[in-house]
């Protein structure tokens, strides 16, 4: 019989591996355009700040800045407030424990406990607001504004309110201890540590905020700084201890309306990665991922680092705007309502 009327196997298997091949790439390029749908998270009661994926589940605090501010744990399956703590100033979770900072008339305090709500313990506690609570291993680091040495001195920092970095082991009743100082007036967020140096983000003020970031040795050693940039700006130190940062824009005629993505390189010189992204946002890590999210009405995520000239905001479900990035998700919330509305979740194209 004839090849004709026998055609062999490979003559067939090859156009349905072709086939196959196609269709695969058609799917993966329409995943690409067309998120997937998004699944409830949880229904906000007030609106949500600081949303941040840690050990297993994402958590944010409602109704920041308000009395009834109080920190809450999202996971597929539950919502539940932690602790029951309320006016919930910042947070930090790592290795099991979950750490916040709340205040109750004057008096603030500093607690820690188990993320199963389990061997709660109080830190510290003064009359004065601490910020940037970072836990880390079997210690906690946080903020400490320093009264200035002359009141009213306007814009002259050695005689202005300073900030010292704090630091005391997860038990009761020890002793905080100083590790160094920085000489600005409000503490923004300690970003993270790496080969013992604490990185953490401060503002000026007196005429036009500044945003900065200090490098502190924590084996001794004067601090030192790194990052100094016009405006209220983002900074973030990645898991392998690259410190990211936005800036207002060099490139666009208005600076205030545009910033800039810049990279701290091994040599200590500012790199900058992405240009041209909205302002106002926050920058966000989910694993590798580095994604900034913009201070827009209706908020975009954006991929930093990707080659190519101009920034390319994530495609996201129509009417949804985004709220934070982790783990590979993205929270969304819907478009043209008060932040009192759900919190929705899908996976990060």
């Amino acid at each position: 019989m004839s090849d004709r009327n026998n055609p062999p196997r490979k003559r067939i298997i090859g156009p349905i591996v072709v086939t196959l091949m196609c269709l695969a790439a058609a799917y993966f390029a329409w995943r690409s355009v067309v998120p997937p749908a998004p699944a409830l998270l949880s229904k906000s009661s007030q609106g949500i700040a600081s949303a941040e994926f840690a050990d297993g589940a994402w958590y944010w605090i409602e109704g920041m800045n308000s009395p009834g501010a109080h920190l809450v744990r999202a996971t597929g399956s539950s919502i539940a407030g932690v602790a029951s703590t309320e006016q919930v100033r910042s947070f930090s979770i790592g290795h099991g424990k979950i750490a916040w900072i709340a205040g109750d008339g004057k008096t603030w305090s500093i607690s820690v406990e188990g993320i199963d709500g389990s061997a709660r313990a109080g830190i510290w506690s003064g009359d004065r607001e601490p910020s940037g609570l970072y836990l880390a291993d079997d210690k906690l680091y946080w903020l400490e504004q320093v009264p200035a040495a002359v009141p009213e001195s306007g814009p002259m920092p050695p005689l202005g309110p300073t900030l010292k970095v704090v630091s005391a082991p997860l038990a009761a009743g020890a002793a905080p201890t100083a590790l160094g100082s920085i000489m600005e007036p409000v503490g923004r967020k300690i970003l993270g540590i790496h080969d013992d140096r604490l990185y953490a983000a401060a503002n000026r003020g007196a005429f036009k905020d500044i945003t900065t970031v200090y490098e502190i040795p924590l084996k001794g050693g004067p601090s030192k700084r790194i990052i100094g940039e016009v405006g209220d700006h983002s900074a973030l130190l990645s898991p392998d201890g690259t410190l990211y940062w936005t800036s207002p824009s060099r490139e666009d005629a208005q600076p205030d309306k545009a910033v800039c993505v810049w990279r701290l390189g091994r040599d200590g010189k500012p790199e900058p990665i992405q240009d041209w992204l909205p302002s106002g946002g926050r920058l966000f890590a989910s694993g590798p991922t580095l994604c900034y999210i913009d201070g827009s009405y209706s908020a975009s995520a954006w991929p930093i680092g990707a080659p190519g000239g101009m920034p390319q905001s994530l495609p996201l479900p129509a009417g949804y705007r985004a709220v934070a990035v982790g783990n590979g998700e993205i929270l969304l919330q819907p478009e043209g309502v008060d932040k009192t509305t759900p919190i929705y979740r899908t996976a990060l194209p």
